[in-house]
């Protein structure tokens, strides 16, 4: 059910100050994408990505400045802290007993072990523990009811947050759940869908490498082929990850919100946040050891750490929805403050015939 615009007041009056007011996002304004039709698709994306940052970037700031935004996103950060490791489970379980590839295996441990914000003895940890737990059978059911509880519980305040950006109603409580399953199920689908891409190329390579190393041996070549094999490695595995990120936040920006949304109008948003989303987990994995979690809380450190990512994560989250609401809002707000241009007044042939004629009959009267 959606909350439609009454006036040009209620897009007015979202300005800058971080209350939302409903929002028209399905009609064609000139901001998301907001660029004229026609040209290189690639430049009006990025042009409108420069636009929305420019327009919307402040009042963003400001709106990530609020106590609910931090309620929300402390809450998607506990249940998505509780639905990682039964979807890592699942999926590796999956790619073992039911697709039996050790690729889609390997690849998803090693994204398991680059996405982490931890040290590298934890990250192997926590995949060592990963891997033991996929053998067995009964963790099986018990990630699928995990999986349910934790993801109704991500989706939910996440789809609170997002129909107060833009002004939408919220749905029951049943349809909160469905549409909570189905999102998880599609997240899902697009993360083993990126582990797939990377397990596609990481085969034939390994595959190269070996025969490689039994017919040349161990010596310079060796080392060569063996650090750009790593280095394809890990290109192949940030840019699958960056895409499934960016579809990701894409998919959760045009379907949670209760209402009808353009996907053009997420779309900048999404990129931006998704590359936000890389950036920031370089920073963060560099400030970790300076706040020296485990000097204060010991064994709990890991969890404390992972809490604390989840929460920037549901900050950036939200962040990018914030960004795609406001920017329909000032292109609305800038399309009603631009007047439309007057059409010329179209004279019938004859009339111009005789009007001229008239004028030229008045002209040699006064010339007479």
């Amino acid at each position: 059910m959606t909350m439609d615009p009454t006036s040009a007041a209620a897009a007015n009056a979202a300005g800058d100050s971080g209350v939302s007011s409903p929002v028209h996002p399905s009609t064609p304004t000139t901001g998301a994408l907001g660029t004229p039709s026609g040209g290189d698709p690639i430049e009006q994306l990025r042009s409108s990505m420069l636009q929305t940052l420019r327009r919307n970037g402040l009042s963003t700031l400001k709106y990530l400045g609020t106590t609910e935004v931090h309620t929300y996103a402390f809450s998607v950060a506990a249940n998505a802290i509780l639905s990682f490791m039964p979807a890592a489970v699942l999926m590796l379980t999956v790619s073992r007993t039911i697709l039996h590839s050790r690729a889609m295996g390997n690849a998803l441990l090693a994204m398991i072990k680059a996405f982490l914000p931890l040290d590298q003895n934890t990250q192997g940890t926590i995949a060592s523990w990963v891997n033991n737990q996929s053998r067995g059978h009964a963790i099986e059911v018990f990630s699928l009811a995990m999986l349910f509880i934790s993801c109704t519980g991500v989706f939910e305040p996440l789809e609170v947050a997002l129909n107060s950006v833009w002004g939408f109603k919220p749905r029951n409580y049943l349809m909160n759940q469905l549409v909570s399953l189905g999102l998880a199920f599609g997240c899902g689908l697009l993360a083993f869908a990126s582990v797939a891409a990377t397990a596609g190329i990481w085969a034939p390579t390994s595959e190269a490498q070996v025969w490689m190393d039994a017919h040349l041996g161990t010596g310079m070549i060796h080392a060569v082929v063996t650090f750009i094999n790593t280095t394809l490695q890990q290109i192949v595995l940030k840019t699958f990850g960056l895409v499934a990120a960016i579809l990701i936040f894409f998919l959760i920006y045009w379907l949670l919100p209760n209402g009808k949304i353009a996907a053009r109008a997420v779309l900048p948003s999404a990129i931006i946040t998704g590359v936000a989303f890389e950036v920031a987990q370089m920073i963060f994995m560099r400030v970790v050891p300076w706040l020296d979690f485990k000097a204060t809380y010991g064994n709990f450190s890991i969890s404390v750490t992972l809490i604390f990512w989840a929460f920037f994560v549901g900050l950036l989250l939200l962040a990018g929805a914030h960004l795609s609401a406001q920017d329909v809002r000032t292109s609305q707000k800038m399309s009603l403050m631009t007047p439309e241009p007057e059409e010329p007044a179209i004279v019938p042939p004859q009339q111009a015939n005789y009007g001229l004629a008239g004028d030229l009959g008045n002209d040699k009267s006064r010339g007479d």
